[in-house]
């Protein structure tokens, strides 16, 4: 399976704890990554997460950044 990563910028701060509970990560912008809270999940769970953060998150329809994580991104050699 394939792994996908849905970045949730943007997002209102006071929910920052249900994307925290949701599994969300923050990643600060560093080595030319967004800024804003993200998840990895299986590519087959991609279209019932973006729903909910449209429904629970964002409270109106949203068009997401997503990136395709391929292992070897996954597991690479970080400096």
């Amino acid at each position: 399976m394939r792994t996908v990563r849905i970045w949730a910028e943007h997002s209102p701060f006071d929910l920052k704890d249900e994307l925290k509970k949701r599994g969300y990560r923050w990643s600060s912008g560093d080595e030319g990554r967004p800024k804003g809270w993200y998840v990895d999940i299986d590519e087959a769970l991609e279209a019932d997460e973006v729903r909910y953060l449209s429904e629970h998150i964002y409270r109106r329809d949203v068009d997401l950044f997503t990136q395709i994580i391929t292992p070897f991104e996954r597991y690479s050699v970080r400096a």
